[in-house]
């Protein structure tokens, strides 16, 4: 069996969305190589410029060298952690994360998952579901350690550990 190469580097944008930070996540845990790659945070329209054929970039596109999610002809759109999960990871980690990849799917084509799931429901139920949302965890880090991204891809990395 052929060795994996080596990933040195994921790249993703500044600023990471919850999709980035599981991709990121999802990126060092599954991607064969890639478990101990150093993180790097670029411009999201950022043309990839620096990638070695041993870096991977998610969640942008890196002037066509990165991993973005993916639109099916009938107007579904998946989320760059499904395609990493999709390719990388195994059947059981694949059914350990079956939630998380639909809520990122969610959440990175159509916004607020609670607002799209309960479009009916009161207005304050519907803020008080969403305060306690995943996305609403990344903006939290987000303010707590303002320009830090890798202690907020770190601190969601914990929670997204926990799906395993």
């Amino acid at each position: 069996m052929e060795t994996p190469k080596r990933i040195f580097v994921v790249y993703t944008h500044f600023g990471p969305d919850l999709d980035a930070c599981a991709s990121v996540w999802a990126a060092r845990k599954f991607y064969p190589g890639a478990q101990n790659a150093a993180v790097a945070f670029r411009s999201a329209n950022w043309n990839g410029a620096e990638m070695t054929e041993n870096d991977i970039a998610v969640d942008m596109d890196a002037g066509g060298r990165g991993l973005k999610g993916v639109q099916e002809g009938n107007g579904v759109t998946h989320s760059c952690l499904a395609l990493v999960v999709a390719e990388h990871a195994s059947r059981e980690e694949q059914w350990a994360l079956k939630r998380l990849v639909a809520y990122v799917d969610l959440q990175d084509a159509h916004g607020s998952v609670v607002y799209r799931l309960a479009p009916q429901m009161e207005k304050e139920k519907q803020m008080m579901l969403s305060a306690n949302s995943l996305n609403e965890v990344v903006w939290y880090f987000h303010t707590s350690f303002p320009e830090n991204d890798a202690l907020v891809l770190s601190r969601m990395a914990e929670i997204f550990d926990g799906y395993l």
